[in-house]
């Protein structure tokens, strides 16, 4: 099992919600620390195409047409049975941490990152009953693709797979989670924080 680093988030100007100190009080802050270090662990998910590791994400997962304004079909499975069949531009696999980057942007809701969840968020559905969905992690979740169109897995914005038709993506707790230097900042007062600059 590979060895976890612990990161503590500066923020450089950009809007994010891992970036707990600003540039002003870091080097403060590293030096005032003390062993053992104190660390949040974040859940990241594992993905593999048709039984092919791929990779782990801290943020999500994108399953997106190569070719734009061209629907997908998706079909999930869910311990074994059809829990949805739906056709959309794409569709996020994130975790808890991923809830407040593309996942919110896409209309999914803020998730605590202690909770140890897969949220699935369509991409521009067809149908507005297509809603997303907040999963146990614990659960075997699989998406195949069902359309006759070339698409791609792109995990955190680093990893890009082409998929073929028929092709099932496998979602899976990783049994690495990241680990982030606890800076004593409640989750909830950085999220209200945050979105108020927004």
């Amino acid at each position: 099992m590979p060895v976890q680093v612990p990161i503590v988030g500066v923020n450089w100007g950009e809007l994010g919600f891992l970036a707990d100190l600003e540039p002003d009080d870091a080097f403060s802050f590293l030096e005032h620390l003390s062993l053992p270090i104190q660390v949040e662990p974040r859940m990241r998910i594992s993905l593999t195409i048709d039984s092919e590791y791929i990779g782990d994400a801290l943020n999500e997962a994108l399953i997106v047409t190569d070719r734009p304004s061209k629907m997908l079909k998706f079909l999930i499975h869910i311990d074994g049975v059809v829990a949805e069949r739906f056709r959309a531009d794409g569709l996020l696999i994130s975790t808890p941490t991923g809830s407040t980057a593309y996942a919110m942007s896409a209309g999914g809701p803020i998730v605590d990152p202690r909770v140890h969840e897969f949220l699935i968020v369509p991409l521009a559905p067809f149908m507005l009953s297509n809603r997303p969905h907040l999963i146990d992690s614990e659960r075997i979740v699989q998406i195949t693709l069902e359309a006759e169109k070339p698409a791609r897995l792109v995990v955190d914005g680093l990893i890009t797979r082409h998929i073929g038709e028929k092709s099932t993506i496998g979602i899976t707790r990783s049994p690495c989670p990241a680990l982030f230097v606890d800076t004593g900042l409640n989750f909830f007062e950085k999220i209200n924080r945050k979105l108020r600059h927004l």
